[in-house]
């Protein structure tokens, strides 16, 4: 002999099966936002990265081409020290030579980071927009859970529930 009637089991069902679905549909929604936060934080991270690789560069560029001057210097001393004259001929012809190719690897530095803070910016825009992903996810999963939690407990309310 049963305490309730079919009708109020029936309700107490359906009860359940709309508080169970908001649950879970809340715990998808804040797994969706915090997917998006975890990717808000990774973009800046990444965007912190960036920067500091830019400043690295500039500072070994700058670094290469102070050395390139002291190189620089201390073959035209070797040369003036020899009694070459330093600005004519194939002295002078050296000395650019020279120059040109320390600054190449100057200008070499400057490429090398320039790209690996492109690559790093496409990691940040692939974060926000996976982010953004996430929210969305998180909210057309409630959503759907939101229904089928509705469209249970209607058909246990109405004895058509499993």
């Amino acid at each position: 002999m049963s305490f309730f009637a079919a009708g109020t089991w029936a309700g107490i069902a359906a009860g359940a099966a709309l508080a169970g679905a908001g649950y879970s549909a809340y715990s998808t929604y804040e797994q969706g936002q915090n997917t998006a936060a975890l990717e808000r934080y990774n973009a800046q991270q990444q965007q912190a990265q960036n920067q500091y690789t830019l400043e690295q560069t500039a500072q070994k560029s700058l670094a290469e081409r102070e050395n390139a001057q002291k190189e620089l210097a201390q073959q035209e001393g070797m040369f003036a020290a020899s009694g070459v004259v330093v600005n004519t001929g194939s002295p002078l012809t050296v000395e650019a030579r020279q120059a040109a190719l320390l600054e190449r690897k100057a200008v070499q530095t400057d490429y090398e980071g320039a790209i690996a803070s492109r690559f790093g910016q496409s990691k940040v825009v692939q974060d926000e927009m996976t982010g953004q992903a996430a929210v969305q996810a998180g909210k057309l999963g409630a959503g759907a859970t939101l229904l089928q939690g509705v469209s249970k407990a209607a058909g246990d309310y109405s004895g058509g529930g499993s």
